[in-house]
């Protein structure tokens, strides 16, 4: 493994695609609303939704936002030798604020770490297909994982967000439309199994669950608890043996011709 050493390699290559992209849409952004244009291209001016509001007054954010992590101020480790920083740490005061991860060595960033002044986790950005763009945000406090917003239909759009408790999942909203709106609840009861959840939905698109759309997916696979017990099959009646039955045929036969004598 290569020792650390400073970080200069053109930082631009580490930074997500998604993030590279902005100071052009920014600029197509100037161009176009003062004539007009502005509605046709997402992320200009108000038309652009970014969040989603919810019951509570919480806010579930569509837009996919890079939190910046300065590579360039950072110390880069080399862990394959291919001569490409795979792990770059950035400190600050003193610590480490956050971190690239180049889990794959194809030289760009499948996640972004970020540290809280007690040096544990705080935030970690994800992309798991490979692509330049983020796909999941997870948030942390104390160490501990409490929400994790999720883009599961690479459209580059939040579109499902997941709730935790004590580090285990609990509860889940999904936008399955895309149509900048949740129609889906998922309540998780069984923290032992994350694939148990009762399921929500909204057909009608009036915003609230509709009650002929509830799904329980582990609800055939337990017991219930009003059934009777399995009936046990009773045993079943003595025959008798084929040389048994001759012989008492022949006894009655015999008494037969007893009784005629």
């Amino acid at each position: 493994m290569t020792p650390r050493a400073s970080f200069s390699p053109n930082t631009r290559d580490l930074e997500p695609i998604e993030a590279r992209r902005r100071p052009f849409s920014t600029l197509l952004c100037k161009l176009l609303v003062p004539v007009g244009l502005f509605a046709t291209v997402q992320g200009c001016g108000a038309s652009a939704q970014t969040t989603i509001k919810q019951p509570g007054g919480i806010e579930l954010p569509i837009e996919i936002v890079h939190e910046r992590c300065d590579l360039g101020r950072g110390e880069g480790t080399d862990v394959n030798g291919d001569g490409r920083p795979d792990v770059v740490q950035v400190h600050e005061g003193g610590r480490e604020v956050c971190r690239m991860l180049d889990l794959n060595f194809d030289g760009k960033p499948d996640a972004f770490v970020y540290l809280d002044e007690q040096g544990k986790v705080r935030r970690r950005e994800s992309d798991f297909d490979r692509d330049g763009r983020l796909d999941e945000i997870a948030s942390y406090v104390g160490g501990v994982v409490v929400r994790k917003d999720r883009d599961t239909n690479l459209d580059g759009k939040l579109d499902t967000w997941d709730f935790y408790e004590n580090g285990k999942l609990v509860r889940r909203l999904r936008d399955t439309s895309g149509a900048g709106r949740v129609s889906q609840w998922w309540t998780f009861s069984n923290a032992a199994d994350p694939s148990c959840a009762v399921i929500q939905s909204d057909r009608d698109g009036d915003g609230e669950a509709d009650p002929e759309e509830v799904v329980d997916t582990c609800a055939d696979a337990e017991p219930s608890a009003s059934a009777p017990p399995p009936v046990q099959p009773t045993s079943a009646p003595a025959t008798e043996a084929p040389g048994d039955a001759a012989k008492s045929a022949e006894a009655n036969e015999a008494e037969s011709e007893k009784g005629e004598k």
